[in-house]
């Protein structure tokens, strides 16, 4: 009806994967959904396998825990040879 579905675009989300809607009380982004056991971040929802196994950039960029990975390196040479340190 009108009402329940008014209720669910206010306060819940469907799974990215099978369109559950799934309803957040509390506690982190990280979610399962309960229908298809599906994880992803509730803010951006990109799974969250990519996340767990390449790092916080795999959120997109307009996600609050999106941050971009920075290498620190410094180039040296020693002894007519090049190394990379870091």
């Amino acid at each position: 009806n009108d009402a329940t579905n008014k209720w669910l675009e206010m306060f819940a989300k469907q799974c990215p994967q099978c369109h559950w809607h799934i309803q957040k009380y509390e506690g982190c982004d990280h979610m399962t959904c309960r229908q298809c056991k599906y994880e992803f971040c509730w803010i951006c929802f990109v799974d969250y396998k990519l996340i767990a196994s390449k790092g916080v950039s795999q959120h997109k960029t307009t996600c609050s825990h999106y941050q971009v990975l920075v290498l620190h390196f410094e180039i040296v040479h020693v002894r007519g040879k090049w190394f990379i340190s870091h």
